[in-house]
């Protein structure tokens, strides 16, 4: 919302279609596993999912704060 600016309810719609779309997008590729690999599977897949969706949030969190673990600054 602070990237928003001015257009804060725009900011906001953004949000709300991103949050659905990831809820659409994961539900089709969890289906389609599900499918693919019988139910026995469901604690892998959650598995992966939780590992894909952490590798951009550490990327964005060390990006946005500048700092290492520690708070070092970062190199660059």
């Amino acid at each position: 919302m602070h990237a928003a600016g001015d257009a804060a309810a725009l900011g906001s719609a953004f949000t709300v279609a991103a949050f659905n779309l990831g809820t659409a997008v994961g539900t089709a590729v969890v289906g389609g596993l599900l499918d693919s690999t019988g139910v026995t599977s469901p604690a892998r897949i959650g598995a992966g999912i939780v590992a894909l969706a952490l590798v951009p949030t550490i990327l964005l969190a060390t990006a946005r704060t500048g700092t290492a673990r520690g708070g070092r600054p970062t190199a660059g």
